[in-house]
């Protein structure tokens, strides 16, 4: 009989086609001389809404299945943008508190055993340097902007915290996703992890046996520090969740639906740090994207102003042909489009000062 534990990679993986036709872009060569060399790719076409969004800089990862596919910063004060992309395959790019660096999964093909690790880069893609070689996943910063998170993407696990320093030798285990002597206890992150400035966690998991849903992590407490704030639902699908920068809310992104393969409405949704208070902020119904879960590249991301009175996500269009930037004050008021650029996928989304 198959286990609790295994019978949720199922799913993931049968929509493992749809994942890439959405995501994947066209191959670079890594055979260049440079694997790290910065090729631009010019401003965004897009009619960006500059004075409604505040202040800050904005990076999201584009792909629009060409060769203008790559990281994409707004620079809300200057009201201006810009792109870039390196010889060397970026994926789940995210900015630091300060707006000055960049974390992301690069796949660093010109070493040996090549895989999807941790490096860190200046914001406009240069000085690239490798942080962590141990296949880890889903980079996101403390709020110090010191040290990166992330998460080791295999059966045995974790989430791990290091300094955002070339070949970081400081890696340290915050929490453990599975324990051999009880198999039965596990769960599975899902669009990576945010901690608050008093150094609490929160993600999202979609399987698990008992511990799904919305996630608080005290660290370093292992099974004891793992708590439910919002149980999954039967056909719903958490696909993250983050700490506004002055730690007082959370928000999350929510796939809704009354079946695994219906309709769906992607909620943005915030409440207390202790799970109280929850309120619906923003609703985009979405009939013609399957959004599903899968570790490796999360569809849906969201994140907070650094005022923490606006929450940035991405969300599939109406027509089916893309996802765009959307934007909601904190109180779920002026929900407004960022991006507009028609046959695009915007994805990977985080704002820094």
């Amino acid at each position: 009989m198959m286990s609790k534990r295994y019978k949720y990679w199922i799913f993931p993986f049968a929509v493992a086609g749809i994942f890439w036709l959405i995501t994947s872009s066209c191959e670079r060569s890594f055979e260049e001389k440079d694997p790290f060399k910065v090729i631009s790719l010019g401003s965004l076409s897009d009619d960006i809404p500059y004075d409604e969004l505040g202040s800050g800089k904005i990076l999201f990862f584009r792909n629009d299945l060409s060769d203008s596919s790559g990281c994409y910063v707004i620079d809300i004060d200057q009201k201006s943008s810009y792109g870039f992309r390196l010889n060397s395959d970026i994926r789940m790019p995210y900015i630091s508190p300060d707006g000055s660096k960049i974390a992301c999964s690069l796949y660093d093909s010109p070493v040996p055993n090549p895989a999807w690790n941790i490096y860190c880069m200046d914001i406009d893609g240069s000085n690239c340097f490798p942080v962590s070689s141990s296949y880890e996943i889903f980079p996101t910063w403390t709020p110090d902007g010191l040290k990166i998170l992330c998460y080791k993407h295999q059966v045995d696990g974790a989430l791990y915290v290091l300094s955002a320093t070339e070949n970081s030798t400081d890696r340290v285990e915050l929490v453990r996703f599975y324990y051999e002597d009880d198999p039965d206890w596990y769960f599975e992150p899902s669009g990576g992890f945010s901690m608050s400035p008093d150094g609490e966690l929160v993600c999202a998991s979609f399987a698990g046996s008992e511990i799904s849903g919305i996630l608080k992590i005290e660290p370093y407490l292992g099974k004891s520090g793992v708590s439910i704030l919002l149980p999954k639902a039967d056909y719903d699908m958490p696909l993250g969740s983050v700490f506004s920068p002055d730690g007082t809310k959370i928000a999350m992104a929510i796939a809704e639906g009354d079946s695994l393969f219906g309709q769906q409405t992607i909620w943005i949704k915030s409440m207390d740090p202790d799970g109280t208070n929850l309120t619906p902020l923003a609703g985009i119904k979405n009939t013609t994207v399957l959004i599903s879960y899968w570790n490796a590249y999360p569809l849906i991301s969201l994140c907070w102003s650094p005022d923490s009175k606006k929450i940035l996500f991405n969300a599939p269009n109406e027509q089916g042909d893309g996802f765009h930037l959307m934007c909601v004050n904190a109180d779920g008021s002026g929900l407004i489009q960022v991006t507009d650029r028609p046959g695009v996928n915007d994805l990977s989304v985080s704002w820094g000062r």
